[in-house]
Formats: structure tokens, sequence, C-alpha cells
């Protein structure tokens, strides 16, 4: 899965974590000598490629949680005035 085309799912986000460790993990075997300083650089690559993508996922989760909440909020004055203006009448 790329993660430039990958939907903003907590599936997704999941399994691009699950990749990203197993990229690590597979990092930490490869032999330190020039032989495999291009597959080195194709997984750091990806990972960084995976990072920012967890890191836009935070951000617009954020961007709704926030967006969620001022909703609740309004609706929660919104409720409180209708109360309010059915006492005074």
């Amino acid at each position: 899965m790329t993660t430039t085309a990958a939907p903003f799912t907590l599936a997704n986000k999941n399994a691009l974590i699950l990749d990203k460790q197993k990229m690590m993990s597979s990092m930490s075997l490869i032999e330190n000598d020039d032989s495999h300083n291009l597959v080195k650089k194709m997984i750091q690559a990806r990972i960084i490629e995976i990072d920012q993508w967890l890191l836009e996922f935070d951000k617009i989760n954020s961007n709704h949680s926030q967006f969620m909440d001022y909703l609740l909020t309004d609706d929660i004055k919104e409720t409180q005035s209708k109360k309010r203006s059915k006492k005074i009448y």
C-alpha cells in the first residue's frame, strides 16, 4: 500500500504502523556495508513516507475531534438558550 494513495482510516493507520515496525526490524538485520546502502536508503525513505502519513492522519483526526467538540458545544449552548427562552414566556 502506498501511503500517498491510502485513505485516512484507522485500519490503514494500523497497517502502516505494522509495516513500519517490520521495516525497522529488517533494517536492524541488514549488514552495514556498501552493498546494502541502497536497500537501507529505500527503507528509510519508506519509513519517512509512513511517518508523514501518520502525522497527517493525526492532524486530520485532531481537527475532526475539535470540530465535533465545537458542534457539540454549540448544540448544548443552543439547547440551553431554547430552554431559557421558554422559561421567559
